[in-house]
């Protein structure tokens, strides 16, 4: 993880700054952790030192949140869990919550990537920072299911693992000046399950 999150990101912000470029680094609210202050585990601090690097190089981080939507059907068990839950419904498997209702800032794709386009417009030539890019409500992974008409039950507390992450939410005050979010929880889903449909 280290290699590929790390020392693959230095590679490229080294020669980003050869190439008198700026660098736009996809960071992650894993670099909050469980305290919200420090990453919990390996991936948030392997996201969270090259943050540093990129930014000290000149370049800016974006902190995704929760990302989900379309064509992310390669990404394993760090697909979200909308697409997970989707997919094991068409296979016939129960769906399982973690209880306590932990809470989620899920952010649309369309969101994502109109804040790396506002990035590149305008915030190439003042660099050297983070900016959260995220939704600004935190909601239940229940939210998710019931506005995807998926029944589910509960996991055992003791199943929780260490480490996890109760809340995140992302704070428009920490979002790039002048970009916002356009993507409600509600709509998103609705606009990924459509993109679904027609597959």
């Amino acid at each position: 993880m280290m290699t590929r999150n790390y020392e693959f990101t230095r590679c490229l912000s080294e020669w980003t700054n050869t190439m008198n470029k700026k660098l736009i680094y996809s960071s992650s609210a894993a670099n909050y952790g469980t305290n919200g202050i420090h990453p919990s585990n390996l991936y948030g601090w392997s996201k969270y030192v090259a943050e540093q690097l990129v930014i000290t190089n000149g370049g800016i981080a974006l902190r995704y949140f929760n990302v989900y939507g379309p064509l992310e059907n390669n990404k394993g068990k760090m697909a979200s869990v909308a697409y997970q839950m989707l997919q094991k419904q068409k296979e016939g498997q129960e769906i399982k919550l973690f209880p306590l209702k932990p809470k989620r800032d899920f952010v649309y794709i369309k969101d994502v990537i109109s804040a790396n386009i506002y990035a590149v417009e305008n915030y190439t030539e003042n660099a050297g920072d983070w900016y959260e890019v995220g939704n600004g409500v935190a909601r239940t992974f229940e939210d998710v299911l019931d506005n995807l008409n998926l029944t589910y039950t509960y996991h055992d507390e003791k199943d929780i693992p260490n480490g996890y992450q109760f809340h995140t939410e992302s704070k428009p005050y920490k979002w790039m000046f002048g970009w916002e979010s356009q993507w409600n929880l509600e709509d998103g889903l609705k606009d990924y399950l459509t993109f679904l449909n027609q597959l």
